[in-house]
């Protein structure tokens, strides 16, 4: 696809509507005119309220204005002093007035002045009118609308008012900030600049959102010179471009990324890693070598001179990155080039074709995960907007480059195919596990006695805290029910995050706090031992875009520990267990389902063990990390077969 049929896809992809400053709507204009219609209504509904309380508050203020008057003249109404001195002796004589007490009130009584009096007909006067304030006073409506989470209503509202407001640079903020969540980053550029342009300010802050712009237009950086073919050393040499590596970090994208690449050595590959400019520095880890061995596997650093690429615009920084990367291939000289999926999904992809167009090396492009749906944490609006839908078809731009794809299972792939993916060049490499790391053992009972488990029964996930998808609270709320059902047992979370706070909140807001053990961090040589706690192994994931296509490692791990597994009923997850086969599902986000399948393998268990079983025998036959050796190898011999082919037709 050119980058002009790439433009004329992401317009004709959009339902846009008319434009401000230039920067497309990216909202039907029906839509548009709906939202118009609900706020002349809602208009109306507030004008008719707000005459109704003026008219109340002026026959509110003509009371008070009188009663102030009144005052002001001296005549006080109310209580006269006689009559206070009396109340005060008897308050006095009942007990409820010290003596101290009863001597300040009748000073008070005695010697209130007429200053005094005035000051409190004012106050009076003050708080009987008040002021006639209106919920459409302001930019009052558009802030409400935003905190309601309606940014598509508050676009509207605020891009009707631009007429009378929009060379007020408050305000501007305001309209920018409305339409950074809904994710209209065109707008967001273009009011950027007029906020600049207003306060003569630097156009730093334009030039960052130009560079995500421009990424997100189907713009991928150019190395500088004409194109030079680089010559493989030999045909098994594969140049891995990743975000992150071990041993500067340990998560699930570098496990799974060291575990293949010792598989595609065993195989008779030769990797070399080069991770993304920057890193590992941006993980806070200086000083490493720029070239070093990790079990085997050259790993290489890409230098940045000892400063910081982290202020950069994202195009300046995808430039030197690619330029950075070019670099190495020439020094590496391999036969294939194999791409990660990023931070944002595509950028390293982007990369990849910068250095695919400069060498007229083979690309191979792995698709891990969908962010095209991680620009906000508001999952009602994650799949909406301009950035999403930019994003989408990038993602897409770069498939159709790449010569060929992987993705890591079958509901990914079906997803991609229904993407248009062509399934000539889609291939699936799994996750797996490697079942010398992960022998089933007993119960640890010195662990689960420090940790307050003992013998009772168990169900539990490991998982970092970090992600509602992970849904840790389905468990507490099933713990709930099991407690409601009287119920012995424990529920085990193992590991930590940014959300381990709010679920032990959660957990005392249930009542399960005595029932729930928090492990909090585990290091990942312990894990397995954390496993052992476990009886019945939950993924609790919820049905977010995520959660529904890509497969995580960790219910590979317990299945290798001969664990029976139940998940929630999504495509990526069902795919691993084939319920009832080697495993069993409930419903997403359904904690007396999950407590209904739980207590019933506690009870049986037969189908427990025959459950855990099963996964055991498939993790060692068909998903373990050796197995992926020979699918890479294939893959890679394809993606280089389509390239001389692309060479001939050129």
């Amino acid at each position: 696809m050119s980058r002009a049929e790439f433009f004329a896809d992401v317009a004709a992809g959009a339902a846009r509507g008319d434009t401000v400053d230039g920067a497309p709507d990216f909202l039907d204009r029906d839509e548009q005119l709906h939202l118009a219609l609900e706020h002349v209504g809602s208009l109306h509904r507030e004008l008719g309220r707000v005459v109704k309380l003026a008219e109340a508050r002026e026959a509110a203020a003509l009371t008070a204005i009188r009663s102030a008057k009144e005052i002001l003249e001296g005549r006080v109404p109310g209580p006269t002093r006689r009559e206070r001195l009396a109340s005060a002796r008897r308050r006095r004589a009942d007990g409820r007035l010290t003596a101290a007490a009863y001597l300040r009130t009748v000073a008070w009584i005695l010697t209130k002045s007429r200053r005094a009096a005035r000051a409190e007909g004012l106050a009076a006067l003050e708080r009987s009118v008040g002021a006639t304030t209106s919920a459409w006073s302001g930019d009052r409506p558009i802030r409400d609308l935003m905190a309601r989470g309606e940014h598509d209503a508050a676009y509207v509202l605020a891009r009707a008012l631009l007429s009378q407001h929009g060379g007020n640079p408050r305000y501007l903020a305001l309209f920018r900030e409305v339409q950074t969540k809904r994710g209209a980053v065109s707008s967001v550029l273009a009011t950027t600049r007029k906020i600049e342009k207003l306060t003569a300010t630097s156009p730093r802050a334009a030039r960052k959102i130009e560079g995500r712009l421009r990424e997100l237009s189907g713009w991928y950086p150019r190395i500088p010179g004409p194109r030079e073919p680089v010559a493989p050393r030999d045909d098994r040499t594969v140049l891995h471009l990743v975000k992150e590596s071990r041993p500067y970090l340990s998560s699930g994208f570098t496990s799974r990324s060291h575990r293949n690449f010792l598989a595609e050595a065993a195989a008779g590959l030769r990797p070399v890693v080069v991770t993304e400019l920057g890193f590992p520095r941006s993980v806070g880890v200086v000083g490493v070598d720029r070239v070093r061995e990790v079990d085997g596997i050259e790993h290489r650093v890409l230098d940045v001179g000892g400063g910081t690429v982290d202020d950069l615009p994202v195009d300046l920084w995808l430039e030197q990155f690619a330029q950075a990367a070019y670099r190495e291939v020439r020094d590496v000289r391999p036969a294939v080039i194999h791409v990660s999926s990023g931070r944002r999904g595509y950028e390293t992809a982007l990369v990849g074709l910068a250095l695919k167009e400069k060498t007229g090396l083979p690309l191979v492009y792995e698709v891990r995960s969908f962010f095209e749906a991680n620009w906000t944490g508001e999952q009602r609006w994650e799949a909406s907007g301009e950035t999403f839908l930019r994003r989408l078809a990038v993602e897409r731009m770069c498939m159709e480059a790449a010569d060929a794809v992987v993705t890591i299972g079958e509901a990914m792939r079906d997803e991609l195919l229904a993407r248009g993916a062509d399934p000539a060049r889609l291939h699936v490499v799994p996750n797996g596990v490697d079942p010398d790391d992960f022998v089933p053992v007993e119960r640890p009972v010195d662990l689960a006695a420090r940790l307050g488990i003992g013998g009772v029964p168990t169900f539990g996930y490991v998982s970092n805290m970090d992600h509602y998808r992970e849904s840790q609270e389905t468990l507490l709320r099933a713990a709930r029910v099991l407690v409601d059902r009287g119920r012995e047992f424990r529920c085990v979370l193992v590991g930590g995050g940014a959300r381990a706070e709010m679920l032990a909140s959660l957990a005392d807001e249930l009542g399960v706090a005595d029932h729930v053990v928090f492990t909090g961090p585990v290091d990942h040589l312990d894990i397995p031992d954390y496993y052992g706690l476990i009886d019945v192994f939950v993924v609790p994931r919820v049905n977010e875009r995520a959660a529904r296509y890509v497969t995580p490692l960790k219910p590979f791990e317990a299945m290798a520990l001969a664990k029976p597994v139940v998940v929630s009923d999504l495509p990526a997850l069902t795919e691993i267990v084939a319920p009832p086969e080697r495993g069993l599902t409930f419903g997403a986000g359904d904690p007396e389902h999950l407590a209904d399948v739980v207590a019933a393998l506690w009870d049986d268990p037969v189908e427990s063990a025959r459950l855990g079983a099963a996964g055991l025998e498939w993790v060692r036959n068909a998903r373990t990390w050796a197995m992926n050796g020979p699918r890479y190898l294939e893959v890679f011999d394809r993606a280089r077969a389509a390239a001389a082919d692309r060479e001939v037709t050129e």
